[in-house]
């Protein structure tokens, strides 16, 4: 290569070097013009602070809202008073008391409309409560007190004053008239007489009056009417059961499935689905899959519980991506549904087994929508298969029970690793409290299993060997907490050495030979001397 051709190679790369350099210090630029103009705009934007929080009004809140509530119940007992004094007068005849009734109603009304229009609402909303009441009430009298009408023109009646109420509830947007007629609804029926009364009518007539209400409810957004129809549904078909004596509970538990798929069609329909109505969902369906353990066979109960788990499953995997609320509540119902089976369809060796894996794949899926609900139902199906694996004792060494322990401990420690490296929350104590369960699990375990093996020598041999055992763990603790530099392990170990120095004192040696307490007693000796070392060797920084 002769000298033009180097020089022209160099010219080359001093051209190449110099673009780039233009090319950084031209980002810089671009960056330090960023920040001080990104630095500009946050000192012009003025801050704003907080609004302040208002003051309870008392005198309204309680002359407004509550003096009238309190005092038309007052109004009400007065007149019941004064109507049962005439009548033990002889005053009033039986079709002028309920003349009176009506007329009160039509007076109530009057005054609530009135009230309302000239924007008294809170005195108007109780005036035509009362009108409401008034009305079923008169017509009670009327059918069941004086005989005047039968039960089907009494029962349509006081379905049309209900049809009144919701009206007058949505004409002026008030959800505590809402919630008056809908517990006088539920009552009606209890209002009329009959001496066989209908399951079907009843179940369904209940049905309709609380999915009117539901639907006011989401279509108001009338939290308080939403729980509440959805518990008086459920307290008048319990009632129903209790008082009726009927043998035709299946058809009770068709209303309240029945509840409980308006309400997840309203849940997939409203544009917002707050968690708080979560709980009111799982319940309804808690409650009815108890409704269906009373009405329904076995089979029915199986299959019906294996088609809840498949839709919500399925709905959770349609709406995942989507909302991330709905995704929440369906995966935590499938995830019940499918305890509920198993504890329905499998005996008690697989049940354990089933709970603890589908515990684990709640837990799992928790982690995935990063939800708290499905957490917490994940856990409480994990807790309830390992309680019932820590209830039941191991008899032999190749049997179900081993497996189920061996499953419960290695999903343990696979949720374990994965909720401290994938959720934030599961940090601090919830950690130590997760690692000191686990460990004791596992300490359980090597205790029922050296039962197991020990049980055809004599006791002063199982207890020995219990002992062993316990301080080997004792020193695995030690060792692993020393040489990962664990303090919450170490400390794990020296306490369990020390439990297991109590127990050979106070619970062993009474009933040892001299001789097996000397070994006991070296051995454990030897032990805490030699793990006493392993304290001096950790980093002087890591002070005990």
């Amino acid at each position: 290569m002769n000298q033009e051709q180097r020089i022209t190679e160099l010219e080359a790369q001093v051209a190449e070097l110099t673009r780039r350099l233009e090319a950084v210090e031209a980002k810089e630029c671009s960056m330090k013009h960023d920040f001080i103009y990104k630095k500009q705009r946050e000192e012009s934007v003025p801050i704003i602070p907080p609004p302040e929080k208002e003051p309870v009004d008392w005198e309204t809140l309680l002359g407004r809202v509550w003096l009238p509530r309190v005092f038309i119940m007052v109004l009400l007992i007065g007149i019941v008073w004064a109507f049962k004094a005439s009548i033990d007068r002889g005053y009033l005849t039986e079709p002028v008391r309920v003349a009176f009734g009506f007329a009160l109603s039509g007076v109530l009304l009057f005054l609530g409309r009135r009230q309302m229009m000239q924007h008294r609402a809170a005195l108007g909303q109780v005036l035509l409560g009362g009108a409401v009441c008034a009305l079923v009430l008169s017509t009670f009298a009327m059918h069941m007190l004086y005989g005047f009408i039968p039960a089907a023109p009494a029962f349509g009646l006081n379905v049309m004053w209900i049809i009144g109420g919701v009206w007058l509830a949505v004409r002026y947007e008030s959800q505590a008239l809402a919630v008056l007629s809908s517990l006088v609804g539920v009552l009606i029926p209890f209002l009329v007489e009959s001496e066989a009364p209908s399951v079907v009518f009843f179940t369904a007539y209940e049905t309709v009056l609380y999915v009117t209400f539901l639907y006011v409810a989401m279509k108001k957004q009338y939290r308080i009417l939403y729980y509440s129809s959805a518990i008086l549904l459920q307290v008048a078909l319990t009632v129903f059961w209790l008082v009726s004596d009927v043998e035709s509970a299946h058809v009770l538990a068709f209303g309240s499935m029945v509840q409980h798929v308006c309400l997840l069609i309203f849940m997939l329909r409203s544009s917002r689905f707050p968690l708080s109505y979560y709980g009111m969902l799982l319940a309804t369906f808690g409650l009815t899959v108890r409704w269906m353990g009373i009405g329904l066979s076995e089979v029915a109960v199986e299959g019906t519980l294996l088609a809840f788990t498949v839709g919500y499953a399925g709905l959770a995997y349609q709406q995942y991506g989507r909302n991330k609320e709905k995704t929440a509540a369906a995966a935590s119902i499938a995830s019940f549904a499918l305890m509920a089976y198993i504890m329905e369809a499998w005996n008690a060796e697989s049940e354990s087994l089933l709970l603890i894996l589908d515990g684990t794949l709640a837990l799992y899926v928790a982690v995935m929508l990063q939800s708290k609900w499905q957490r917490i139902t994940g856990m409480l199906i994990y807790l309830l298969g390992a309680l019932t694996i820590v209830l039941e004792s191991i008899n032999e060494l190749f049997s179900f029970g081993v497996l189920n322990w061996l499953v419960l401990l290695g999903t343990g420690a696979w949720l374990y690793r994965l909720y401290r490296r994938e959720v934030p929350v599961f940090v601090g104590r919830v950690v130590q409290v997760a690692g000191l369960m686990y460990a004791g699990l596992l300490l359980l375990f090597v205790t029922e299993i050296t039962d197991v093996l020990m049980r055809d020598f004599t006791y002063e041999i199982q207890r020995l060997a219990v002992s062993g055992v316990w301080a080997l763990y004792a020193v695995a603790g030690l060792m692993y907490g020393a040489k990962k530099e664990q303090r919450e392990m170490r400390r794990l170990g020296l306490v369990l050495l020390i439990v297991t120095l109590l127990k050979a004192v106070f619970l062993d040696v009474p009933s040892l030979s001299l001789l097996v307490r000397a070994v006991l007693f070296i051995g454990l000796g030897a032990v805490g001397l030699l793990m006493s070392r392993l304290f001096y060797s950790s980093a002087p920084e890591k002070k005990e």
